[in-house]
């Protein structure tokens, strides 16, 4: 069984947190990836995790987390996460916990292979739309949906909420749908983990691996790039 590497410092991470980085870091040797690129990588939670690789390259819009990696000395760029390139071609591209924040996924999925060679890796990570955590969150949520009422924002001098400008998801995906979206980019899957159930606990992170997909609170997914190739006329 793979296992992180001891350099890899995770104390006080939770444990649904450390399963997510196994699943990484497992593809990443198994690939052997040399260069890879991070699209939302936030503060760099993960980012600072692939120190050991020959070329790691981050990218958020959030100015405030771009600041937090690079005071972290990781190679981290301010660009939007759907429209960053930089010309060379990397053998892994992560986008963990982002798609579920872009009004049109399919850009993400287009930068993602834009960036990645020919049988590259794509690893994504994103919550069940309909699992616990939405469920709770956000769909049986009643103060969710007072949070995003215009007429009580106004009433309380907020600016009006405004779908996908925020850090809210504005996505919420089926199985299904993401499997419809990745195939249609040129992406073929590998493999699908189970991220937690309802806690993120430990023990709740090890029962979400032995249920269907559709109980999980969220995915982690492997997906090989391979672009269609139109016939020669």
């Amino acid at each position: 069984m793979y296992s992180l590497p001891k350099e890899i410092d995770t104390t006080g991470t939770r444990p649904v947190d450390v399963k997510r980085l196994t699943f990484i870091h497992r593809h990443l040797h198994v690939a052997g990836a040399r260069k890879i690129l991070e699209l939302g990588c936030g503060p760099g939670h993960i980012l600072r995790t692939l120190n050991g690789y020959e070329i790691v390259v981050g990218v958020d819009n959030c100015e405030a987390d771009i600041d937090t990696c690079r005071s972290r000395g990781l190679d981290a760029r301010l660009a939007h996460a759907g429209m960053f390139a930089d010309g060379a071609p990397y053998d892994v591209v992560i986008a963990s916990e982002v798609i579920e924040h872009f009004l049109e996924p399919e850009q993400l999925l287009a930068n993602a292979a834009r960036n990645l060679t020919s049988g590259g890796l794509l690893i994504l990570t994103t919550p069940n739309g309909y699992g616990w955590y939405e469920l709770t969150r956000r769909h049986l949520n009643p103060l969710a949906y007072l949070s995003r009422w215009n007429p009580l924002r106004r009433l309380l001098g907020k600016q009006p909420y405004v779908r996908g400008s925020g850090w809210d998801h504005c996505q919420w995906f089926t199985m299904t749908r993401l499997m419809r979206l990745t195939a249609a980019a040129g992406f073929t899957p590998l493999e699908q983990q189970n991220s937690d159930f309802v806690t993120g606990g430990r023990r709740d992170s090890e029962l979400a691996s032995r249920l269907p997909s559709w109980a999980a609170s969220g995915w982690y997914f492997a997906f090989r790039y391979e672009p269609t190739v139109s016939p020669s006329s």
